[in-house]
Order: structure tokens, then C-alpha cells, then sequence
């Protein structure tokens, strides 16, 4: 059963007519998710997310025209986590 919900769940990702076969890399792949979920939510409750402000220039006149707020992990181990990495963590599944 776990091995077809891996199925399933792959399936779902695709998002379009497809089909999905269980394979290993599916379990290595819902592992890693799973703890990566985990070590965020600790990350969460610790405050290791952090806020940095990237100016916004315009390139004609070289002026800065706004800011945008990006928003960092800073892990104490492996330093900067990549948001590909966990932004969609944060997103409600559909």
C-alpha cells in the first residue's frame, strides 16, 4: 500500500494525464521530503528564517525604484538552504 500511495502521489504532481510506477527513488525522494518538512518546522519554531531586502534598480537611470523582500533559510549546520528548496513546502497542497 505505501508503495502505491508513492505511486499516487507522483501522479498527483503531475498535474495532467499521466501515470506514475513505484519505484525506489520514489520512497528516497517522499523520504527526504518528509524530513525536510520536519527540519523547517523546526527551523520555524527556532527563527532560522530570515528576511533580506534586494533593492529594485532601474536600469535606464540606474535608480532605485523599490525593493523586494526575499525570505532566506539560514540553517545553523549547512548554512543557506536554497528557497527552491522549501517554498514549496510552504504552499497548500491543491
Amino acid at each position: 500500500m505505501d508503495h502505491a500511495d508513492a505511486a499516487l502521489y507522483q501522479g498527483k504532481r503531475c498535474r495532467a494525464r499521466c501515470f506514475a510506477y513505484f519505484s525506489e527513488d520514489l520512497t528516497l525522494a517522499a523520504r527526504e521530503r518528509i524530513a525536510l518538512e520536519s527540519r523547517l518546522r523546526r527551523a520555524i519554531d527556532q527563527q532560522e528564517l530570515r528576511v533580506f531586502y534586494q533593492p529594485q534598480v532601474d536600469i535606464a537611470s540606474g535608480r532605485i525604484v523599490g525593493a523586494e523582500a526575499l525570505v532566506r533559510w539560514l540553517d545553523p549546520t549547512e548554512g543557506l538552504i536554497p528557497p527552491i528548496l522549501f517554498i514549496p513546502l510552504l504552499k497548500k497542497p491543491a
